[in-house]
């Protein structure tokens, strides 16, 4: 396979999609070096730049980095690992599916006295107390503004919950949610913290929902980067799957290629 321009449009691609966090920004939310350069040369190829990431909307709103990527990026993002589609233009949303609310209700009631919540109504976190806020900004390394809940049934359209247990409590958790198609329970060691999100959401999904709806064609047109887990599926089902230097091992089995060199090094050498 020639990793070149020539040996891309041969393979029908024609469209790049990119995670963000550890494939193409730091932890610190630098973009990594030559990857700019990289997507402005793609764009001049002929090839449609898409960032597909798990971030929401409030750690990517009025952040630096999108404003650097504007020029040489599809104005719509796919945000929440898939769920969410995100005009920069507009700046309007289209979510693909929520939790069934009623639950999130039954399910915050129950364990309110026994775990700290972040709620996510229509991409946009809201805490349950300032011990949440911080457990929140602390998994994303971020000072974003995030308001309080009152009242948890004035939360709409709600697209991802954060759990952060006391101690004691994980076991009791996982019974009740582990198991169950209402939602995908992630575990994040950091903090001890569950990520939920709805059912049959994941990045190729997504991204494939927004290809057929502006006629740009399959996940078979698309060349893939990551390095993590929640990138696994669109890795796989994109015609040619990339995994960075430093992704998870798990990531670079699945991948048609896993690069030797940074990310940006190798945009610029197609």
């Amino acid at each position: 396979m020639e990793l070149n321009y020539d040996g891309i449009k041969r393979l029908g691609i024609k469209n790049a999609a990119f995670d963000l966090d550890g494939t193409i920004i730091t932890d610190n939310n630098r973009v990594i070096d030559g990857v700019l350069r990289g997507l402005e040369s793609l764009k001049k190829n002929g090839i449609t730049n898409f960032i597909v990431t798990g971030r929401g909307i409030n750690l990517i709103k009025r952040q630096s980095f999108i404003r650097k990527f504007e020029p040489f990026i599809f104005p719509k993002l796919i945000l929440n690992d898939g769920n969410i589609i995100y005009s920069l233009n507009s700046n309007k949303l289209y979510i693909l599916n929520t939790i069934n609310k009623n639950y999130v209700i039954g399910l915050y009631n129950y364990f309110k006295n026994k775990a700290d919540f972040i709620i996510e109504s229509r991409g946009i976190p809201f805490a349950q107390n300032r011990k949440s806020l911080m457990k929140y900004k602390m998994i994303y390394n971020i000072q974003t503004k995030i308001a309080l809940f009152s009242n948890i049934t004035e939360l709409e359209n709600i697209t991802k919950i954060y759990i952060f247990p006391q101690k004691g409590i994980n076991r009791v958790i996982e019974d009740n949610m582990l198991n169950n198609n209402l939602f995908i329970v992630n575990k994040i060691s950091f903090l001890n913290c569950y990520e939920i999100k709805p059912p049959f959401i994941s990045k190729d999904i997504g991204l494939e929902h927004l290809l057929r709806i502006c006629a740009m064609g399959n996940l078979n047109n698309v060349v893939s980067f990551g390095d993590g887990m929640n990138d696994k599926t669109l890795l796989n089902k994109s015609k040619l799957g990339i995994a960075v230097m430093n992704c998870e091992h798990s990531v670079s089995e699945i991948c048609d290629v896993k690069l030797s060199v940074e990310i940006g090094e190798f945009l610029l050498s197609l």
